[in-house]
């Protein structure tokens, strides 16, 4: 028997993430800033860029339910789980938003809540979806398959098997249940690992300047991944906090940036948002920020 009112309303990023850039502390209201509309500020959703709203509204209907046939759905196994995740790393973002260390232990559950983030955002599920879409159209049946199978090796059985990857990967959804069986990964996801290893810096917003936050808040250079010696992670932690993750030895310490600093962070986020950036302040610099094109983006060691 399904459930009476199930939860239907998901959180693409945690509540207690989002009250890091509130307008006013212990109050839930956020600036929230849409991609591709221009400067026009108020209380409308559909109406005004930014808006401004409660951060528990900030929510995609449906975003976590599963389609389990028939247009059936499980609406609360992987909110659920996602909330079970995220909940361990409270108590550190209560240290970090009060500028105190971490210790190692501390360390190893914020890798993987940052693997968490990576994962359970609408960017990743877009890139999952292209992913796929490019491996359908490459797929070659593996010879080890037509000798389990005792098929005939010949070009029309491999052009079948072509199709039916494609076939399989162009399914409406498709991209939704990859994505979503993904996230029962992320405990041994190699990321955590990776981000272990890393040296981490926390960089402080200098007085009347501060950090956004987005829908797809981890940032890393795609194009070098993370293993590289120049690879960089950052992720705001609050409004005042950014944390900096490295593969070059530094100390873990708190630094306040230089406004160089705090603008070349807040054009990461903005350039790896999907759709919304958000802020405590009402600024037309965001919107012009969040709708740029193309970022040119520097390192920060």
């Amino acid at each position: 028997m399904a459930k009476q009112n199930p939860k239907r309303n998901h959180h693409i990023l945690p509540e207690l993430y989002l009250k890091g850039f509130v307008i006013n502390p212990g109050e839930p209201f956020i600036w929230v800033y849409k991609k591709g509309a221009e400067y026009k500020p108020g209380r409308g959703k559909l109406t005004n860029n930014p808006f401004k709203d409660s951060i528990g509204r900030q929510t995609v209907r449906d975003f976590y339910a599963y389609p389990i046939g028939q247009g059936s759905r499980d609406f609360e196994t992987y909110e659920n789980l996602l909330e079970k995740l995220e909940k361990p790393a409270d108590r550190i973002f209560k240290k970090l938003r009060s500028f105190n260390p971490i210790t190692a232990n501390d360390k190893q559950t914020f890798c993987l809540y940052l693997a968490q983030m990576l994962k359970r955002v609408p960017a990743y599920r877009e890139k999952l979806g292209s992913i796929a879409a490019k491996i359908a159209a490459d797929y070659e049946l593996p010879d080890e398959a037509i000798r389990r199978f005792n098929w005939p090796d010949t070009e029309g059985t491999r052009k079948k098997a072509k199709s039916i990857a494609w076939r399989i990967s162009q399914q409406k959804e498709f991209p939704t249940q990859t994505h979503l069986k993904t996230l029962y990964s992320i405990t041994s996801s190699p990321i955590i690992d990776v981000l272990a290893q890393m040296s981490w810096r926390y960089f402080t917003a200098p007085y009347d300047h501060l950090f956004l936050t987005g829908d797809n808040p981890v940032f890393f250079t795609k194009r070098i991944g993370l293993n590289k010696l120049d690879s960089e992670v950052s992720f705001p932690i609050s409004r005042s906090v950014c944390l900096v993750a490295s593969n070059r030895r530094y100390a873990e310490t708190f630094t306040e940036a230089s406004t160089q600093i705090v603008k070349e962070l807040n054009r990461r986020t903005a350039s790896s948002a999907s759709s919304y950036l958000y802020s405590p302040q009402c600024e037309e610099w965001i919107v012009s920020l969040l709708n740029k094109e193309q970022h040119i983006l520097h390192k920060i060691y």
